[in-house]
């Protein structure tokens, strides 16, 4: 029977063209999974007539040949998505009429579940620009969104792409690829765009980016004036960074100004077993009572080179003679190199990464008098644990002749900034009448002004001693050969520190009030200067 043959024939071609439909662009009966969500506009009413498209997270505009599900929301912005097998996806969604659009992402399904997805906002598209990096070879390449339809094509004379009308939000990655590549490669992580704005990414290759702020306003360090190379500390810790997505001894780390000018940085420690991390970042300028102000850090790229480089940070041009960190081998970070040659004292946890702890014997030398500077500043974080009675405690001397000492209880005029006066044998003390004994960390900072006849001494940030101008100037005779950290500089026993000592710095100027205050406001345990992107 001829006729029964044709129908079944016609049967089973029916068959295979009601399941080839069924599975358009990959997209089957894989369990009744769904994706459900409502679109609306910056107003809050809803988005209705708004097309959607579902992209698996992978997929890549070029090589990717799958057909796209493409939905259209009802009259109250709602949409659906069925019998959607599991995976993970991406949502672009646009309203033609008004040109809004969004992108959701990182979109789990599970199988015979529905995703139900928060409400989302239509806005104006941004641009993005790629700076194309030298390392990669632009031939028959393309740089392109995962996930989405966005992408464009790179030739050999590009020095950048622009991609536009892409949804303003967080982009998830930026990737580069060619038709001969199966992995494509990750430019960016987590890329910022905003309505009719062009988001420029610098240093492609580099995966991943922090903007970082510096509040100088009274809700941050409360300074007013602007202070000129100020070295920023950054720290790093398991709950703001991801240690394991950089090299393991930091060799990706960069820090560029919002022009992308790379500043000059130093990692004093690089921890990653126990994710601690301290790094010191040079600013050109730290503006007084402003908090739109900052720069960029960059890292996550595997074939980076080293870069930290204290002598740049600490630049003999910007005034220091020397910055000891305290840490295992107690070198100088300036291009001076005053690094010690006899210590004694152990390491331990400090102030900012690792310190010096002295028994009251202990002492780190310095040969040498630094130059005999006679204009200068001392400072250094110090945390007194006990003291020997009726004398006090020095944290460093150049030689006895210019010195800081904490609790002196001698008249009980406490922590001292003091000088060997020019004009006899005799000391002209600045007196705190402050003492500070097991009390935890402090800031002592000491700054002699010979031709401006003025000494400041300060504790935390804040003045506490202002002898009124004199003539007197620092005198080098009869004092000692050495610079000595933890003990007295002259050969007398009874001034040896017993407590912490971290981040010595001496200068060869007298630094201004605003300069020491951010020092504190930045270094302290809670830090009140870097209030966005890392604390």
């Amino acid at each position: 029977m001829p006729g029964i043959a044709h129908l079944g024939i016609w049967l089973s071609i029916l068959a295979t063209f009601l399941i080839t439909c069924s599975n358009l662009g990959g997209i089957g009966h894989e369990g009744e999974a769904k994706i459900t969500g409502q679109l609306r506009f910056e107003d809050g009413t809803p988005a209705p007539l708004t097309d959607v498209e579902l992209y698996p997270e992978d997929f890549d505009p070029v090589k990717s040949m799958a057909r796209i599900p493409l939905e259209k929301t009802n009259n109250l912005g709602h949409f659906t998505f069925s019998d959607i097998p599991p995976g993970r996806y991406t949502i672009y969604a646009v309203h033609h009429k008004n040109s809004l659009k969004t992108l959701i992402s990182g979109i789990e399904v599970i199988q015979d579940s529905t995703s139900n997805l928060d409400k989302h906002i239509l806005r104006k598209a941004g641009s993005v620009k790629v700076v194309i990096p030298s390392d990669i070879a632009v031939n028959s390449g393309y740089i392109y969104i995962p996930g989405t339809k966005f992408y464009e094509h790179v030739n050999i004379y590009d020095s950048c792409v622009i991609i536009d009308s892409v949804p303003a939000g967080t982009i998830p990655e930026i990737a580069f690829s060619t038709q001969n590549e199966n992995t494509p490669q990750i430019l960016r992580y987590d890329i910022q765009v905003s309505s009719d704005s062009l988001a420029t990414v610098y240093n492609p290759g580099w995966k991943y980016t922090r903007d970082i702020v510096l509040n100088t306003t009274a809700s941050g360090a409360a300074v007013n004036g602007d202070v000129l190379h100020f070295p920023v500390c950054i720290r790093l810790h398991a709950q703001n960074f991801n240690f394991s997505d950089a090299q393991p001894d930091g060799s990706d780390i960069r820090f560029m100004k919002t022009d992308n000018t790379p500043l000059p940085h130093e990692i004093e420690r690089w921890d990653p077993v126990n994710a601690h991390a301290e790094i010191w970042v040079t600013v050109d300028t730290v503006y007084g009572n402003n908090n739109e102000q900052g720069f960029r850090m960059y890292w996550g790229n595997d074939g980076a080179d080293q870069q930290s480089n204290g002598p740049s940070v600490f630049d003999t041009a910007n005034g220091y003679i020397a910055v000891w960190h305290c840490n295992e081998q107690f070198t100088d970070a300036s291009y001076n190199k005053h690094n010690s040659t006899i210590s004694s004292a152990v390491d331990t946890i400090g102030r900012i990464g690792m310190c010096k702890k002295f028994n009251g014997s202990d002492s780190v030398i310095i040969p040498g008098l630094l130059g005999s500077p006679t204009t200068l500043t001392l400072s250094a974080w110090a945390q007194l644990d006990s003291t020997v009675p009726g004398s006090g405690s020095e944290i460093i001397t150049i030689g006895d002749a210019v010195l800081i000492r904490m609790d002196y209880e001698k008249d009980s005029i406490g922590t001292i900034g003091s000088i060997h006066a020019s004009d006899g044998d005799y000391f002209s003390n600045s007196i705190s009448n402050r003492f500070y004994k097991k009390s935890g960390w402090h800031l002592i900072t000491f700054t002699i002004d010979t031709g401006g006849l003025n000494r400041i001494l300060y504790i935390d940030g804040d003045v506490v001693s202002s002898p009124p101008k004199n003539s007197t100037s620092i005198g080098y005779q009869k004092v000692g050969k050495n610079t000595i950290i933890g003990k007295h500089g002259n050969g007398k026993t009874e001034f040896g520190f017993m407590g912490r000592i971290d981040e010595v710095r001496v200068y060869n100027r007298p630094v201004s009030a605003d300069y020491v205050k951010l020092c504190y406001m930045n270094q302290k345990e809670i830090d009140v200067l870097v209030q966005s992107g890392i604390r």
